[in-house]
């Protein structure tokens, strides 16, 4: 009988850190980027994600006189070899129930790809057209597209917005891909009068708990009723799957 497991081959530590730049702006590609020919981590990989940001905060809807989450998504792909054509093949599921009130939906989605042609770049943009809305079940459905102009050494981002009804469970951030990630960092923006604990999911993330406790107080500031915190992820491997008979 075969099992097959899916770990981790290797994870650098997690950090809580406080008041970081925004680490990439959309349609702001360089030509460092699109020049890089491999990644320094993992040699073999076909393409790697560059940039991986969220941004979760509250917003209050007046029409339902609530609070919803928003979160916004940036992820900045790079593409070695187009052998990897499903990296550019985007399909993003979200909570759509056909009946009930709480619901999440994605909006504002931006892309664009960037090639260096006889040292100059050239944007192609994401256009609606290549946007497609799925309902996969009674309580999901999908948006997905195809990202233009994908070839070798392309570079491409895309970004979009989450607004959720269910603000009970903040959003999962996942730092670990199926390609390898140079950096990925989620900061959330949490009202004074409510309170969560973040759980981390997978064992193979080295922790220093005493620094990470510290750092989360020095982290922590109060802005109109506000406290912030960010995490960063650096130089994350696949995960690897391993078939065992």
């Amino acid at each position: 009988m075969k099992f097959i497991t899916l770990t981790s081959c290797f994870l650098l530590s997690i950090a809580i850190l406080f008041a970081q730049k925004r680490p990439v702006r959309l349609g702001k590609v360089t030509k460092e980027e699109l020049q890089l020919s491999e990644c320094s981590f993992h040699p073999d990989a076909n393409s790697m994600t560059l940039v991986s940001y969220g941004d979760l905060h509250f917003v209050y809807n007046d029409s339902r006189d609530r609070f919803q989450l928003k979160i916004s998504v940036h992820e900045r792909i790079k593409v070695f070899n187009v052998l990897d054509k499903d990296v550019a093949n985007i399909a993003l599921r979200y909570y759509d129930p056909v009946d009930g009130a709480s619901r999440e939906v994605i909006s504002n989605i931006k892309g664009f790809t960037y090639n260096l042609i006889d040292g100059k770049v050239k944007k192609t943009k994401l256009t609606n057209s290549e946007e497609y809305t799925t309902r996969l079940s009674d309580y999901r459905s999908e948006v997905s597209f195809a990202m233009p102009d994908v070839r070798d050494g392309s570079v491409f981002e895309y970004a979009y917005d989450i607004t959720s009804d269910f603000y009970g469970n903040l959003y999962e951030w996942h730092f670990q891909k199926e390609i390898p990630v140079a950096h990925s960092e989620f900061r959330y923006t949490i009202p004074e009068f409510y309170n969560y604990q973040s759980n981390q999911l997978g064992s193979y993330v080295v922790l220093k708990q005493n620094e990470e406790t510290k750092t989360r107080k020095k982290s922590q500031v109060k802005r109109q009723g506000r406290a912030v915190y960010f995490f960063k992820l650096f130089n994350i491997d696949v995960f690897c799957l391993f078939v065992y008979s």
